[in-house]
């Protein structure tokens, strides 16, 4: 699907590349413009942060330009191209619409990639930013400021309540569930005692652990789905269950209690690709972090 949505891209903007333009970089191009698609608005990265970026890349490179060197005519053939593609709202609709149908695929990769970051062994670091989706490039796009006040107004809107409406607000709630509990139970995630186990699973599409202390056992379990792409050719999770520890466990993203033993995957991921599941004799989810629908 790709390289045919790729051909069929180059041969539609035939006539806005310059005599320059060489095949490489029109790859960077539909590469970066894919990769850095905002899917919740569904619209492309602004013309100046993907200009600046492909600068900083061709020159790098050397292979066609420089810092020490540069040809002019060959970067003003790119900019031309970049600055035409982004103003043909039909070949935008198109790139939109061949990206909408991996969005499922998007959601469980970058939900099961933050879910893991956070309560993995380890220090659960948040890059500047991240804890909405961030579709940053290399320096200098990196480097802009983060708009905080954003993120609060997000955070006291689900805050009082508000389902999330968009993957950056589902991610946003699963980062703040995550750290309060973190919050609550350091002793789960971090020290001699904290512990760690794996989950027996049987299908090898989900990562499955427990975390906990030696002493007590465990006392939050993590469901995270893994190639979520070959899962869905395989035709999902059919009958494929995970083994969980002794005792009645609650989801705090998606508010499901009542959760025991060898339980169906397909049951505890319907909404969403992850799970993390709280024992219930812990109490509720905290009434500042509403459910994922």
């Amino acid at each position: 699907r790709w390289a045919e949505a790729v051909l069929d891209w180059h041969q539609r903007t035939e006539e806005m590349r310059g005599r320059l333009l060489d095949g490489a970089t029109e790859y960077l191009v539909w590469q970066t413009l894919i990769g850095t698609w905002d899917l919740d608005a569904d619209e492309p990265i602004a013309a100046e942060r993907l200009l600046g970026y492909l600068e900083k890349a061709t020159k790098e490179a050397k292979l066609r330009t420089s810092w020490t060197a540069p040809d002019a005519q060959y970067e003003t053939d790119l900019e031309a191209f970049v600055l035409s593609v982004l103003a043909d709202d039909d070949l935008l609709t198109d790139i939109g619409g061949f990206l909408a149908q991996y969005a499922d695929l998007v959601r469980a990769n970058v939900l099961a990639q933050k879910l893991l970051a956070l309560t993995m062994p380890g220090v659960p670091d948040i890059y500047q930013g991240t804890e909405l989706v961030t579709r940053t490039l290399v320096d200098p796009d990196n480097r802009r400021d983060v708009d905080f006040d954003e993120r609060r107004t997000v955070l006291n809107r689900l805050d009082s309540g508000t389902r999330p409406a968009t993957l950056s607000e589902e991610k946003l709630l699963l980062v703040a569930t995550v750290l309060r509990l973190r919050r609550d139970h350091p002793e789960w995630f971090v020290g001699p005692d904290a512990s760690y186990a794996p989950l027996a699973t049987t299908t090898s599409h989900l990562i499955a652990y427990a975390r906990g202390t030696h002493a007590d056992g465990p006392q939050v379990l993590v469901l995270a789905t893994r190639l979520p792409k070959t899962l869905d050719r395989l035709g999902g999770w059919d009958a494929s269950t995970v083994a969980l520890p002794p005792g009645n466990w609650r989801d705090l993203l998606s508010g499901r209690d009542g959760v025991q033993g060898n339980a169906v995957i397909a049951d505890l991921l319907g909404d969403l690709p992850v799970a993390l599941l709280l024992r219930a004799e812990e109490g509720a989810a905290p009434a500042e972090s509403p459910q994922i629908p």
